[in-house]
């Protein structure tokens, strides 16, 4: 529908970047005030309307412009570059599975010194935050004996002799590093850890 469209309109959604990729143009309508405008990326890479009047003259002015008359501010390039590194060379796919393979390969520690996991959440880390409904389908909790069992089938696929050590670090999300090393530092403060062990939705 994109590839189709000569302009995309929307209200923050994702379809404003991928327009954007796709080099079409999009018109970002901001229907209310909100702090939120500044933050997104949606309206980051999108011309910007605050009024049914203003979505219109934009509209009108970029299909009447022609493909090769909208040209968008050098910021918003500057924008999508530092979000979407991978648009030259290395696929970004490419690159996670490369870091992947380094993780898994990484000489294994010896466990007996001050060697721990790199990763260190800073005193503002949001481990756990309430999660909208829509998005707990998208990115719904795991248990870590099932995500133990799957990693390492994935180390005997790859015929490594040590399966990663992992370690939870936020909702949905798990901090993988070489066996071996002490664990990384705690996500979230111990009232935080407590709380999402009692309220945290599980398997």
């Amino acid at each position: 529908w994109i590839f189709a469209s000569e302009v995309l309109i929307h209200t923050d959604c994702t379809t404003g970047i991928e327009a954007y990729a796709l080099g079409k143009p999009s018109i970002c309508f901001e229907t209310i005030p909100s702090v939120l405008h500044d933050q997104l990326l949606s309206g980051r890479l999108s011309f910007i309307a605050k009024s049914t009047d203003d979505v219109l003259r934009e509209a009108s002015r970029i299909v009447l412009s022609g493909a090769d008359g909208v040209t968008y501010p050098a910021d918003m390039h500057d924008v999508f570059y530092r979000f979407f590194a991978a648009q030259d060379g290395t696929l970004a796919t490419e690159r996670v599975v490369e870091a992947a393979q380094n993780l898994l390969m990484a000489k294994v520690g010896s466990g007996d010194g001050d060697d721990r996991a790199t990763w260190k959440p800073l005193s503002n880390y949001a481990a756990w935050w309430p999660t909208k409904s829509f998005r707990r389908k998208m990115f719904p909790p795991f248990n870590m004996p099932t995500l133990a069992s799957r990693m390492q089938l994935l180390t005997e696929m790859l015929q490594l002799r040590n399966m990663p050590a992992v370690a939870e670090c936020g909702d949905s999300l798990i901090h993988l590093y070489p066996m071996g090393l002490k664990s990384p530092h705690a996500a979230g403060s111990a009232i935080t850890r407590a709380f999402k062990r009692i309220f945290a939705p599980t398997n």
